[in-house]
């Protein structure tokens, strides 16, 4: 390949190439947080709690059991609507998680993750088709909030297992939440330059209970009009010193 050649292509694949950019990466580790809550951060210490599990978060009972755990810090929740000393007393057992403004200017393919697991009781399952649900909501530039990734039971009425649900219809018909933590993703439809991230959760008796960690946006940067036009200068200015250089 002579150099002219290589020079083009170089610049070609400049002016292609996009970067994958993390918008919000959340691990629960720390005191370090982006994230907004409805209701305080609290536990009894047992089975009812609301908050960061860990160093420096809430404490629950030793039977919450999950593996594969990401670190040593995880957000988690169960029967939300406990009022006693160190509950989280949450109305209605419903509590929300909020990231505001997140900066997504110029990302296009924006994609959610997190890793979700809930502390599986075996053929003995609790979560019910009225009152029991995880959402993850998204809005873009104050558009209105969107549906992104819902957890429910399969629509019986009572105690059976969390699923995802794929079509938010209230019933989970997807994979099953299982004690072990697993990574499930969504893609965010559109652009804008601003995004806002919420999750609720609605758990409002014993042995109902989910956690999450590492809840990530991650979105491709192409490169601006100006780049591409800067890239072109310096090809063309290639090819002109290349041609001069050829005719000596």
């Amino acid at each position: 390949m002579n150099k002219l050649t290589t020079l083009l292509a170089a610049g070609a694949l400049c002016a292609t190439t996009a970067n994958a950019v993390t918008v919000l990466f959340e691990d629960f580790e720390d005191s370090t947080v982006g994230f907004t809550t409805s209701i305080t951060e609290s536990s009894d210490g047992f089975n009812d709690y609301f908050g960061r599990v860990g160093a420096t978060g809430i404490s629950v009972n030793a039977n919450v059991e999950f593996t594969n755990i990401q670190g040593s810090g995880y957000f988690a929740a169960q029967d939300m609507d406990a009022a006693g000393t160190g509950d989280p007393a949450a109305p209605d057992g419903l509590a929300t998680l909020t990231w505001s403004g997140l900066n997504i200017t110029g990302l296009t393919s924006l994609d959610f993750s997190a890793f979700w697991a809930e502390d599986d009781d075996g053929s003995n399952q609790d979560w019910d088709s009225a009152d029991d649900f995880v959402l993850v909501e998204y809005q873009i530039d104050a558009g209105g909030f969107q549906n992104l990734f819902a957890i429910e039971n399969d629509g019986t009425q009572f105690n059976t297992a969390p699923q995802i649900d794929t079509d938010f219809n209230g019933i989970g018909d997807g994979a099953e939440i299982t004690s072990v933590f697993t990574e499930y993703s969504a893609l965010i439809a559109g652009t804008g330059s601003s995004l806002d991230l919420r999750i609720t959760i609605d758990l409002n008796s014993g042995d109902e209970d989910i956690a999450f960690d590492n809840v990530t946006i991650s979105g491709t940067a192409v490169p601006e009009p100006s780049t591409y036009a800067a890239i072109g200068g310096l090809v063309a200015l290639g090819v002109v010193m290349l041609r001069r250089r050829f005719r000596k």
